[in-house]
């Protein structure tokens, strides 16, 4: 697990990055669903930058190296990809979920 400290985190070329993100609710009928995860070389919201790259998109895998992880927990969604880089241009992985009843 990484800390807030320890950003921003540095990976070679196709490194394994791993993800997770938890829905932090006590309601049980909710769960979590990945609904895009893209790459940009923008660190603001809404804005896709000079470069852009989806790995996922409205619901759907589009990138090869993206892969769901197994969890017992719909309020937890895991996922990896392979770590890769914008030429000459830093990368930041803005991603949106939905929650579902």
């Amino acid at each position: 697990m990484i800390n807030s400290t320890q950003y921003p985190v540095r990976l070679s070329l196709q490194d394994d990055l791993y993800m997770q993100v938890s829905l932090l609710s006590p309601d049980s009928s909710l769960s979590l669903q990945v609904s895009d995860v893209s790459a940009s070389d923008s660190p603001s919201s809404g804005s896709e930058g000079s470069f852009h790259y989806n790995l996922v998109k409205n619901g759907c895998v589009v990138d090869s190296t993206f892969r769901y992880l197994a969890t017992d927990d719909p309020k937890i969604t895991r996922f990896t990809m392979k770590a890769f880089h914008f030429l000459g241009h830093s990368l930041v992985l803005p991603a949106r979920f939905c929650v579902r009843l």
